[in-house]
């Protein structure tokens, strides 16, 4: 789903979509982001709020299920060639390395190609910075090291687990409603 990104700045700035900016709307057009520090500093420090709109396009489903079929599929692969490559004594830290380091240029073609050439802010890229250390390559790094010591088997289980970890911590963060359906899907989890 896309989404138009608007930025309300008070007092002048009122976008009379949302509750904070008319508390009388009913229904509103527009959901409010709750990172609001995060992916903008300036209007959360000026006391403004920042908007996701969505473009209500229609979803091609067969498209979507189709694309997280092959993400599994991918997410399996990548784990056996893990596994196969540990098996022939790769040292697991050099392994990450070289999956970063070819994976970088793919992502900065495939984002140039989309959006064109966007500098975050100073503020932005440094808390960016952090996050890919800590979570996308430390992540990575101590799936492989894990890795070295079980086998792919248990280590695509455990993997699997992350969505209802993510479901219980965006729950507790306030981003997700914790619903009956919620509920059941994480009993599911465990059966």
């Amino acid at each position: 789903m896309s989404f138009i990104n608007k930025v309300c700045e008070p007092p002048d700035d009122q976008c009379g979509y949302c509750h904070l900016c008319n508390p009388d709307l009913k229904s509103p057009r527009l959901s409010i982001g709750s990172v609001n520090s995060i992916i903008s500093p300036r209007a959360s420090h000026l006391g403004g709020h920042y908007h996701l709109e969505s473009l209500e396009k229609p979803v091609n489903w067969p498209l979507v299920y189709t694309a997280l079929i092959a993400i599994q599929v991918v997410n399996a692969l990548y784990t056996v060639t893990v596994k196969a490559a540990l098996e022939v004594d790769v040292n697991p830290v050099i392994f990450s390395f070289y999956r970063d380091i070819i994976a970088f240029p793919i992502l900065q073609v495939a984002a140039f190609w989309r959006d064109g050439l966007i500098l975050p802010e100073r503020g932005i890229m440094i808390r960016l910075v952090i996050l890919g250390l800590t979570g996308v390559m430390g992540n990575q790094i101590l799936y492989i090291l894990g890795l070295s010591f079980i086998s792919s088997t248990e280590a695509s289980v455990i993997s699997q687990s992350q969505p209802m970890f993510a479901a219980l911590l965006a729950a507790a963060c306030g981003l997700e409603k914790f619903g009956w359906q919620t509920g059941v899907g994480l009993l599911l989890v465990f059966i």
